[in-house]
């Protein structure tokens, strides 16, 4: 999921001084050019679901406009990314 969701969607504003940043997200992640990037943010989703289904099911609700989710639908939730996230936060 890095490149088609977290690189072409979350990095739009969830990066350190980015909108979500502003707006105090709980998911900040690094740029691409970052050293281990693909690591770091794997590590940003491992701390922040820490095996909660609430966490997971927040995410998963924000992609898809709810929950005050600022930036709106992400992904539908029929969409294969929408998918591809959901399968990502089970094996978390």
């Amino acid at each position: 999921i890095a490149g088609p969701v977290v690189g072409s969607r979350c990095l739009t504003c969830h990066f350190d001084g980015g909108i979500a940043d502003l707006n105090n997200a709980a998911l900040l992640f690094v740029p691409p050019g970052t050293p281990d990037q693909d690591a770091v943010n794997l590590q940003v989703f491992r701390d922040y679901v820490d095996g909660s289904e609430a966490n997971k099911n927040f995410i998963l609700m924000k992609v898809r406009g709810l929950a005050g989710h600022g930036g709106g639908v992400i992904f539908n939730q029929s969409s294969q990314q929408y998918q591809d996230l959901e399968e990502f936060l089970d094996l978390l």
